[in-house]
């Protein structure tokens, strides 16, 4: 127990150092700013993914209120307004085509960004001159990824209904807490899916080769950051009067800046991750179409002298 404690302190210790050299402020308000333009088509694609298991109309219901629990009324409203006014599809094989091949790369414009940001948190990047198999490589799990939220959605619409029928089969066994009982198991089967969800975000995104165990580690690790986060941000965001401050684009306001803060927790939750990954002993090593990075501090002199030569001057002198 006292050694878990230890790896725990060191692990926060050096989370909190590599907090600031990985500018997940910055990564999070760029993601919160992409998603203004990928929102409509993530929701339409995860809409039609979960519709075709369950039907439209009840994936669309649950959008709605998750949303609602989350950002208010006046968000959720924003959403069934662009659910509802849905895509334009075109007369011909072509136009169709065309306006499948736009939708699909707005929605993943904003997972090319995660993708980014985690891969600055790894000190990895894409090799240069990848060219278009790369490209489609990264927007195809992008579009799994949205394909997985739509499941996950569909998901917990069916743990609900069998936490329901749970519930009403044992309702005189509960002795009238079935209601605390089924969020409690809501919230549990919510937890896990959102642990799942992270971890295949943290084992596949990044262009690294990683096992398994640690990137559970860091799904559970986020998932309950992210549940606890969920709490304060949707106090902050019913505490603020959002509307008032920014009249007619509130409700944009509101979900902008509650994946803000969501983005903030899951980029924490992969730097805690990563720093777990090397205090067990693992390497980071890329993928095959990625590189290291290494990133250095270089002291300058005193004005007038010359500054320090860069790692390929030292080179070129040698061989000079």
């Amino acid at each position: 127990m006292k050694r878990l404690f230890r790896i725990a302190k060191r692990v926060i210790k050096d989370s909190v150092q590599r907090f600031s050299a990985a500018d997940p402020i910055v990564y999070s308000a760029a993601i919160a700013f992409f998603t203004l333009f990928s929102l409509p088509p993530i929701l339409f694609i995860v809409v039609k993914v979960g519709g075709s298991l369950v039907g439209t109309a009840r994936i669309a219901e649950e959008v709605y209120l998750q949303v609602r629990e989350k950002v208010g009324e006046e968000s959720a409203r924003q959403m069934q307004t662009i659910l509802e006014s849905g895509f334009a599809e075109g007369e011909g094989i072509f136009s169709q085509t065309l306006s499948f091949l736009i939708l699909l790369f707005a929605a993943t414009v904003v997972f090319s960004f995660i993708k980014k940001a985690l891969n600055s948190i790894w000190n990895v990047k894409p090799k240069p001159k990848q060219g278009i198999t790369k490209f489609a490589i990264d927007r195809a799990f992008s579009l799994i990824l949205i394909i997985i939220l739509g499941i996950f959605i569909v998901a917990s619409l069916l743990l609900d209904s069998l936490i329901a029928l749970f519930a009403d089969e044992f309702s005189d066994e509960l002795l009238g807490l079935t209601p605390y009982v089924v969020k409690m198991l809501n919230n549990i089967a919510s937890f896990l899916l959102m642990t799942v969800v992270f971890t295949l975000l943290y084992k596949y995104f990044p262009d690294i080769r990683s096992p398994w165990r640690p990137m559970w580690v860091g799904g559970l690790i986020t998932s309950g950051l992210f549940t606890l986060g969920k709490f304060i941000i949707g106090s902050i965001i019913s505490g603020t009067d959002i509307s008032t401050t920014y009249g007619a684009a509130g409700s944009l306001a509101a979900i902008l800046l509650w994946v803000f803060y969501s983005s903030v927790t899951v980029l924490i939750g992969a730097i805690i991750t990563k720093i777990y990954y090397l205090h067990k002993g693992y390497q980071v090593h890329p993928t095959e179409h990625a590189v290291a990075i290494e990133i250095r501090e270089i002291e300058w002199e005193e004005e007038g002298e010359q500054a320090p030569p860069l790692p390929d001057e030292e080179e070129e002198a040698r061989q000079a």
